[in-house]
């Protein structure tokens, strides 16, 4: 499995997570189609791991979970840091933070609504859409 690389969108998620299931939720009432990934049922696979952490564009420690992971990663960096963070959710799919958005280029953290509303208006282009509030 790759991540999409058109318009689609993608939900990296844990089906028990509230801010996974708060996600769902928004994007089913706003009528947003999206494929819904378990991680920890198909996990992301190292090329995908690199993959999403050019689309993220944001340091490994931002989009993993376990502290003592983020321990482990002081004074790493580059390369280095990402090498050591895609072993270690090769390991344990679960370290990986969620839910994360992929659509296009782009990929965000999504653990709120207004993050999720706003990462899909810059990856499609569109201002309006997802706005949670009238503006």
């Amino acid at each position: 499995m790759t991540l999409p690389t058109d318009g689609s969108l993608c939900l990296l998620h844990n089906p028990t997570c509230s801010k996974s299931q708060a996600a769902r939720a928004w994007l089913r009432d706003q009528g947003v189609a999206v494929e819904l990934r378990n991680y920890l049922t198909q996990p992301l696979d190292g090329p995908e791991i690199r993959d999403l952490a050019q689309r993220l564009g944001l340091p490994p420690q931002d989009w993993v979970r376990s502290h003592d992971l983020l321990e482990s990663l002081n004074g790493l960096h580059g390369e280095q840091a990402l090498d050591h963070v895609e072993a270690a959710l090769l390991r344990d799919p679960g370290l990986l933070q969620r839910p994360i958005a992929v659509c296009g280029s782009r990929a965000w953290l999504a653990r709120s609504v207004e993050d999720l509303s706003a990462g899909l208006a810059a990856a499609r282009g569109d201002e309006g859409l997802g706005r949670t509030h009238p503006g």
